[in-house]
């Protein structure tokens, strides 16, 4: 550590001098008369050092007599103390350590001798940590113009500095550096072209802060959560807000136009709109995309990433997008998908481009719980004639317990027993539809099966055993059971339609 004779910095200037007590003499520092106790000391006053690091002191002591330095604050450290005995010079170092308090402090320094009636004080002091604290606001200043109002405190002396033109005008543009707040206004005026930054710093002896500004120009923009859209299966449409300043034009590319279109509207308005509830078993992407309008140059397109969710979670089936539709894969008997939403009545069609399948149930299945108990309607597609279920060895819907009662049918192409639903069938399955619907007294199902060249259907009324109003709240979801890992369906649609209440 560099040492420093004379001052670091002083509070009180005063000259470098020698005190002498008993008598006068012209001898220097390091000459010692013999006779009465003689003390001498090159000492400033008063030192002062800076917060952090601060550099050393270094002064001298010529004595005659036993002498000592005592410090009123730990902080402050001497080295030597004392002396044990007379010398001709010696070399004292003060210290400090680093100030981390946000204010300055002071030590004081006693020097005494044996023998001499007067002590000696040196004052030390420590400046303050700097605290320096700006506050910028985050939003962009208005094209037109404005007053915008930074907040500085600082506990030392600071300046307002600034390179760009169009930040100059800072009132006030410096401070005392009392630790209070000081509100600094600075007026910005209008800018007629693209969006610009700017930057000033706030310094002070020890440290600075540097901050940016943003001044809007030409703007086209949505807010941040509106830059990607999410909708759900059945949301039709979403109106958002842009912000802009400039003429704009909105686009969707002819990839995603079967499906998602987009209107621009009165005051900046944007109208995201889906053609139809998604009817796929994955979700749909597209980019909506708005351009500034002919001629402006320098704003930069803006894109809006919408998504389409599916209705349906997926179960313990792999799938892939094929040509044709979905091609879902069976591990054995598992959930292929569960619709996400409860429905009190609606209308379900599935759509298939292939099946391949061999011993296999198909189980179509309306499900609802309520109140302790758990009612059911299943439709099984059997493709060996020598599963049974619930006494209907082809097909069947089948009530699972609680308070609504199915009837049992079975599927007949024709009166003789042989024409049933087989498996030499099941690859001719084209579509299922099923329709569930509330009446005042009970539930009616009807389903319908559409195969090559032919249409079966059944239908059936519950019958409700409780007097009271009961509300049961449906979900769907289509599994197989008996199924061998690898065989699949190939799924080109889903529509599920819910009715009003």
């Amino acid at each position: 550590m560099k040492k420093m004779f004379g001052r670091v910095s002083m509070h009180a200037a005063t000259a470098l001098c020698a005190w002498f007590i008993c008598g006068c003499s012209e001898k220097g520092i390091d000459s010692q008369p013999e006779g009465p106790a003689n003390f001498q000391i090159d000492a400033l006053d008063a030192y002062t050092f800076e917060a952090e690091l601060p550099e050393q002191v270094v002064f001298n002591i010529s004595s005659n007599t036993p002498w000592r330095i005592e410090s009123d604050q730990q902080w402050c450290h001497v080295t030597p103390t004392m002396s044990a005995t007379s010398s001709l010079v010696e070399e004292i170092t003060v210290t400090v350590d680093d100030n981390i308090a946000f204010h300055p402090r002071t030590a004081v320094l006693t020097i005494s001798a044996n023998n001499i009636e007067t002590a000696k004080t040196v004052s030390i002091t420590q400046e303050s940590k700097t605290d320096l604290v700006v506050t910028v606001p985050s939003e962009p200043i208005p094209a037109e113009g404005a007053t915008v109002e930074i907040i500085v405190r600082s506990n030392k002396p600071w300046e307002y500095i600034t390179e760009d033109a169009f930040l100059h005008e800072a009132s006030p543009a410096s401070g005392e550096g009392t630790g209070e707040e000081t509100r600094v206004k600075i007026t910005v005026p209008a800018n007629t072209g693209i969006t610009r930054e700017g930057s000033f710093t706030i310094r002070t002896a020890l440290t600075e802060s540097r901050n940016t500004l943003t001044q809007d120009g030409m703007v086209l923009r949505v807010d941040k959560e509106n830059e990607a859209l999410t909708f759900d299966w059945q949301e039709m449409s979403k109106v958002i807000a842009v912000d802009a300043n400039i003429p704009w034009t909105v686009s969707v590319d002819e990839a995603y136009s079967e499906w998602l279109s987009a209107e621009k509207g009165e005051n900046n308005a944007l109208t995201v709109s889906m053609a139809k509830a998604n009817d796929q078993l994955h979700a749909k992407e597209g980019d909506i995309v708005l351009s500034p309008g002919a001629g402006i140059s320098g704003v930069e397109p803006v894109t809006i990433h919408v998504t389409q969710d599916m209705a349906f979670t997926w179960g313990d089936v792999t799938h892939e997008t094929v040509d044709g539709g979905e091609k879902v894969t069976f591990q054995s008997g598992s959930n292929a998908f569960t619709f996400k939403s409860t429905v009190r009545q609606c209308h379900v069609k599935i759509e298939f481009s292939e099946i391949h399948l061999g011993r296999t149930k198909l189980r179509f299945d309306f499900s609802s719980s309520k109140a302790g108990d758990q009612t059911n309607w299943r439709t099984f597609l059997n493709s060996d004639l020598t599963q049974d279920h619930g006494g209907a060895p082809t097909a069947s819907k089948s009530q699972c317990g609680g308070s609504l009662s199915w009837f049992q049918h079975r599927f007949d192409l024709a009166t003789e027993e042989t024409k049933k639903f087989d498996a030499s069938m099941m690859g001719d399955l084209q579509g299922v539809e099923l329709d569930l619907k509330e009446n005042p007294d009970n539930y009616n199902v009807k389903v319908d099966l559409h195969l090559a060249n032919k249409e079966v259907s059944i239908s059936g009324t519950s019958n409700k055993t409780s007097t009271t109003p009961d509300t049961y709240d449906f979900n769907f979801n289509f599994m197989t059971e008996l199924t061998t890992a690898g065989e699949y369906v190939v799924i080109k649609s889903i529509t599920v339609t819910p009715y009003e209440e």
